[in-house]
Protein backbone atom coordinates (compact mmCIF):
# COMPACT_ATOMS: atom_id res chain seq x y z
CA UNK A 1 0.00 0.00 0.00
CA UNK A 2 1.07 3.64 -0.82
CA UNK A 3 -0.08 6.49 0.40
CA UNK A 4 0.59 10.30 -0.07
CA UNK A 5 -0.32 12.66 2.09
CA UNK A 6 0.26 16.61 2.53
CA UNK A 7 2.95 17.84 4.07
CA UNK A 8 2.61 21.82 3.96
CA UNK A 9 0.77 21.62 0.66
CA UNK A 10 3.52 19.68 -0.92
CA UNK A 11 3.52 15.72 -0.62
CA UNK A 12 5.42 13.24 1.45
CA UNK A 13 5.18 9.48 0.37
CA UNK A 14 5.65 5.89 2.19
CA UNK A 15 5.34 2.42 1.15
CA UNK A 16 4.34 -0.07 3.13
CA UNK A 17 3.62 -3.50 2.47
CA UNK A 18 2.06 -5.20 -0.39
CA UNK A 19 -0.50 -7.37 0.34
CA UNK A 20 -3.56 -5.19 0.60
CA UNK A 21 -5.69 -4.68 3.69
CA UNK A 22 -3.66 -7.63 6.05
CA UNK A 23 -0.79 -5.63 5.47
CA UNK A 24 -2.39 -2.25 6.61
CA UNK A 25 -3.35 -3.48 9.34
CA UNK A 26 -0.13 -4.92 10.80
CA UNK A 27 1.81 -1.59 9.04
CA UNK A 28 -0.74 0.84 11.12
CA UNK A 29 1.61 1.56 13.89
CA UNK A 30 4.17 2.68 11.32
CA UNK A 31 2.25 4.50 9.21
CA UNK A 32 1.19 6.15 12.31
CA UNK A 33 4.12 7.32 13.04
CA UNK A 34 4.69 8.60 9.80
CA UNK A 35 1.62 10.70 9.73
CA UNK A 36 2.88 11.97 13.08
CA UNK A 37 5.57 14.01 11.55
CA UNK A 38 3.42 15.86 9.03
CA UNK A 39 0.95 19.03 10.28
CA UNK A 40 -1.68 18.82 8.08
CA UNK A 41 -2.56 15.14 9.58
CA UNK A 42 -4.68 15.42 13.18
CA UNK A 43 -4.08 11.53 14.76
CA UNK A 44 -6.23 10.61 16.77
CA UNK A 45 -6.28 7.66 19.56
CA UNK A 46 -8.61 5.04 18.35
CA UNK A 47 -7.12 2.59 15.59
CA UNK A 48 -7.63 5.19 12.92
CA UNK A 49 -6.09 8.19 11.31
CA UNK A 50 -7.62 10.75 9.79
CA UNK A 51 -6.91 13.51 6.94
CA UNK A 52 -8.88 16.40 8.27
CA UNK A 53 -13.14 14.40 8.28
CA UNK A 54 -11.80 11.53 5.99
CA UNK A 55 -10.77 8.51 7.55
CA UNK A 56 -8.20 7.16 5.95
CA UNK A 57 -9.12 3.24 6.03
CA UNK A 58 -12.41 3.49 5.13
CA UNK A 59 -10.80 5.47 1.76
CA UNK A 60 -8.32 2.40 1.43
CA UNK A 61 -11.50 0.21 2.05
CA UNK A 62 -13.79 1.85 -0.91
CA UNK A 63 -11.30 2.36 -3.04
CA UNK A 64 -8.45 -0.24 -2.60
CA UNK A 65 -4.97 -0.02 -2.24
CA UNK A 66 -2.36 1.94 -3.08
CA UNK A 67 -4.37 4.85 -2.61
CA UNK A 68 -3.15 8.58 -3.01
CA UNK A 69 -4.96 11.35 -1.17
CA UNK A 70 -4.68 14.86 -1.28
CA UNK A 71 -5.89 17.40 1.08
CA UNK A 72 -7.63 20.44 -0.85
CA UNK A 73 -7.92 22.62 1.65
CA UNK A 74 -3.81 22.36 2.08
CA UNK A 75 -3.55 22.77 -1.60
CA UNK A 76 -6.08 25.76 -1.29
CA UNK A 77 -4.37 27.06 1.38
CA UNK A 78 -1.12 26.84 -0.01
CA UNK A 79 -1.90 28.69 -3.39
CA UNK A 80 -3.56 31.58 -1.34
CA UNK A 81 -0.46 32.11 0.53
CA UNK A 82 1.94 32.23 -2.32
CA UNK A 83 -0.93 34.73 -4.27
CA UNK A 84 -0.78 36.98 -0.79
CA UNK A 85 2.90 36.71 -0.47
CA UNK A 86 3.21 38.63 -4.18
CA UNK A 87 0.11 40.90 -3.92
CA UNK A 88 1.38 41.77 -0.04
CA UNK A 89 4.62 42.99 -2.10
CA UNK A 90 3.24 44.52 -4.81
CA UNK A 91 4.70 41.63 -6.99
CA UNK A 92 3.55 41.52 -10.52
CA UNK A 93 3.32 37.95 -11.21
CA UNK A 94 1.59 34.93 -12.67
CA UNK A 95 1.33 31.58 -10.83
CA UNK A 96 1.32 28.55 -12.56
CA UNK A 97 1.22 25.01 -11.81
CA UNK A 98 3.27 22.73 -13.55
CA UNK A 99 0.87 19.79 -14.61
CA UNK A 100 3.44 17.22 -14.99
CA UNK A 101 3.78 17.43 -11.33
CA UNK A 102 0.03 15.31 -10.88
CA UNK A 103 -1.91 16.23 -13.98
CA UNK A 104 -5.68 14.31 -12.25
CA UNK A 105 -8.46 15.90 -13.54
CA UNK A 106 -9.21 16.40 -10.12
CA UNK A 107 -6.14 18.09 -8.80
CA UNK A 108 -6.17 20.59 -11.80
CA UNK A 109 -9.55 21.53 -11.59
CA UNK A 110 -8.79 22.16 -8.02
CA UNK A 111 -6.07 24.21 -8.62
CA UNK A 112 -7.99 26.25 -11.28
CA UNK A 113 -10.63 27.04 -8.78
CA UNK A 114 -7.76 28.20 -6.17
CA UNK A 115 -7.19 30.80 -8.99
CA UNK A 116 -3.73 29.85 -10.12
CA UNK A 117 -3.32 28.61 -14.07
CA UNK A 118 -1.34 25.69 -15.86
CA UNK A 119 1.89 24.49 -16.98
CA UNK A 120 1.71 22.41 -19.77
CA UNK A 121 5.16 20.34 -20.90
CA UNK A 122 2.93 18.31 -23.45
CA UNK A 123 0.26 18.62 -26.12
CA UNK A 124 -1.30 15.82 -23.74
CA UNK A 125 -0.85 18.26 -21.02
CA UNK A 126 -2.32 20.88 -22.41
CA UNK A 127 -5.37 19.01 -23.46
CA UNK A 128 -5.79 18.02 -19.39
CA UNK A 129 -5.63 21.67 -18.82
CA UNK A 130 -8.49 22.55 -21.21
CA UNK A 131 -10.53 19.54 -19.85
CA UNK A 132 -10.34 20.45 -16.23
CA UNK A 133 -11.39 23.86 -17.47
CA UNK A 134 -8.57 26.50 -18.10
CA UNK A 135 -8.85 28.45 -20.75
CA UNK A 136 -5.98 28.34 -24.07
CA UNK A 137 -4.94 32.58 -22.00
CA UNK A 138 -4.08 30.51 -19.54
CA UNK A 139 -2.01 27.80 -20.12
CA UNK A 140 1.60 28.02 -20.91
CA UNK A 141 3.39 25.75 -23.11
CA UNK A 142 6.50 24.98 -21.55
CA UNK A 143 9.64 21.91 -21.66
CA UNK A 144 12.31 20.81 -24.40
CA UNK A 145 12.00 18.67 -27.26
CA UNK A 146 8.57 20.42 -28.70
CA UNK A 147 7.38 18.43 -31.84
CA UNK A 148 6.81 20.44 -35.06
CA UNK A 149 3.10 18.62 -34.52
CA UNK A 150 2.58 19.99 -30.90
CA UNK A 151 3.65 23.20 -31.75
CA UNK A 152 1.26 23.81 -34.70
CA UNK A 153 -1.47 22.82 -32.57
CA UNK A 154 -0.30 25.12 -29.52
CA UNK A 155 -0.17 28.06 -32.10
CA UNK A 156 -3.41 27.38 -33.53
CA UNK A 157 -4.63 27.22 -29.70
CA UNK A 158 -3.37 30.81 -29.17
CA UNK A 159 -2.29 30.13 -25.27
CA UNK A 160 -1.30 32.20 -22.79
CA UNK A 161 2.32 31.94 -24.08
CA UNK A 162 4.72 29.62 -25.15
CA UNK A 163 8.14 29.14 -23.67
CA UNK A 164 11.09 28.88 -26.27
CA UNK A 165 13.94 26.51 -25.28
CA UNK A 166 16.31 27.87 -28.25
CA UNK A 167 16.80 30.48 -31.14
CA UNK A 168 15.84 27.69 -33.47
CA UNK A 169 12.53 27.31 -31.61
CA UNK A 170 11.46 30.46 -32.19
CA UNK A 171 12.11 30.52 -35.27
CA UNK A 172 9.66 27.20 -35.98
CA UNK A 173 6.91 29.10 -34.33
CA UNK A 174 7.30 32.50 -36.41
CA UNK A 175 7.25 29.98 -39.43
CA UNK A 176 4.05 28.52 -38.24
CA UNK A 177 2.53 31.55 -36.59
CA UNK A 178 2.90 33.30 -40.15
CA UNK A 179 1.69 30.07 -41.85
CA UNK A 180 -1.65 30.15 -39.80
CA UNK A 181 -1.79 34.32 -40.31
CA UNK A 182 -1.00 34.52 -35.92
CA UNK A 183 0.85 36.84 -34.13
CA UNK A 184 1.98 34.16 -31.26
CA UNK A 185 3.20 35.27 -27.76
CA UNK A 186 6.70 33.68 -26.41
CA UNK A 187 8.80 33.74 -23.99
CA UNK A 188 12.66 32.90 -24.43
CA UNK A 189 14.03 30.55 -21.20
CA UNK A 190 17.82 32.02 -20.02
CA UNK A 191 19.76 29.43 -18.56
CA UNK A 192 21.65 31.72 -15.70
CA UNK A 193 24.09 29.15 -14.74
CA UNK A 194 23.49 28.95 -11.47
CA UNK A 195 24.45 25.69 -9.49
CA UNK A 196 21.52 24.86 -7.19
CA UNK A 197 23.38 22.05 -5.44
CA UNK A 198 21.15 19.53 -6.08
CA UNK A 199 21.46 16.06 -7.59
CA UNK A 200 23.91 16.12 -10.96
CA UNK A 201 21.20 14.04 -13.18
CA UNK A 202 18.74 16.85 -12.58
CA UNK A 203 20.38 20.07 -12.63
CA UNK A 204 19.38 22.46 -15.30
CA UNK A 205 20.64 25.61 -14.65
CA UNK A 206 24.23 25.58 -16.12
CA UNK A 207 25.80 26.42 -18.91
CA UNK A 208 26.30 22.71 -19.54
CA UNK A 209 22.77 21.66 -19.15
CA UNK A 210 20.55 21.57 -22.60
CA UNK A 211 17.82 23.92 -21.17
CA UNK A 212 17.39 27.47 -22.01
CA UNK A 213 20.31 29.91 -23.86
CA UNK A 214 23.12 31.32 -22.15
CA UNK A 215 22.15 34.79 -20.48
CA UNK A 216 24.73 36.60 -22.40
CA UNK A 217 23.04 35.52 -26.12
CA UNK A 218 19.17 36.22 -24.96
CA UNK A 219 19.62 39.79 -25.95
CA UNK A 220 21.11 39.51 -28.96
CA UNK A 221 18.51 36.78 -29.83
CA UNK A 222 15.53 38.48 -29.45
CA UNK A 223 16.62 41.61 -31.28
CA UNK A 224 16.96 39.82 -34.60
CA UNK A 225 13.81 38.44 -33.88
CA UNK A 226 11.72 41.60 -32.98
CA UNK A 227 10.05 42.40 -35.99
CA UNK A 228 9.39 38.34 -36.81
CA UNK A 229 5.98 38.43 -38.33
CA UNK A 230 4.59 35.79 -36.62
Amino acid sequence: MSVSISEGGWVASDVIGGDGWASYQGQADHLRRMIARVAAIDTTPADVFALEPAVLDRIAIAEGTPCYVYSAPVVRGRVAALQAAFRARGYPYALHYALKANSALGMARLIREAGADADANSIGEIEVARRAGFRPDQIVFTGVGKSPEELERAVALDLKAINAESAGELDRIDALSRAQGRRTRVALRVNPDVDAQTHAHITTGLKTSKFGVALDDAAGILRARRDAAG
